[in-house]
């Protein structure tokens, strides 16, 4: 798959490949490690589905999510001074996810999932964002049950 980073759609993706450009300088902010988790859902993945293979990021070569508490974070910090950051992160990886959904033949039922993920964030309540990420969460852990040896 080749995107020419000078139109729109290239230019999204490889936003989305890059990552959340905001970073928490005080440790005792309760979504202190919010970049971190946006980059582990979102962008690990992206970086997967575009075949990134470059050492030093990190790349998520399955759909499995561990340990992540982003809902009650992202609320945190929308209420916080870093929303629009995490917001502006957002609009790219949605646009991103999209394309990818329109421009490949692999990986509709996650991008699905991931698309209402970062749709929900922008405007869900907190259960409503919980629950679109529980249903990736449960999407990951059904293809680890079906994809084990």
């Amino acid at each position: 798959m080749e995107f020419n980073f000078a139109e729109y759609n290239g230019y999204m993706l490889a936003s989305a490949v890059r990552g959340p450009d905001f970073a928490m300088e005080d440790s005792s902010k309760p979504y202190y490690d919010l970049h971190l988790e946006l980059k582990h859902t979102f962008t690990a993945r992206v970086r997967f589905f575009l075949g990134v293979s470059y050492g030093l990021c990190e790349i998520r070569d399955t759909p499995v999510i561990r340990d992540v508490h982003m809902a009650t974070k992202y609320n945190a910090a929308c209420k916080s001074e870093s929303c629009p950051c995490i917001s502006h992160y957002l609009y790219h990886i949605l646009d991103a996810l999209i394309i990818l959904k329109e421009t490949t033949e692999e990986h509709h039922a996650e991008l699905s999932l991931m698309i209402n993920l970062a749709y929900t964030m922008f405007g869900g309540d907190d259960e409503e964002i919980q629950y679109a990420f529980s249903e990736l969460i449960k999407y990951g852990e059904l293809w680890e049950a079906n994809n084990e040896a």
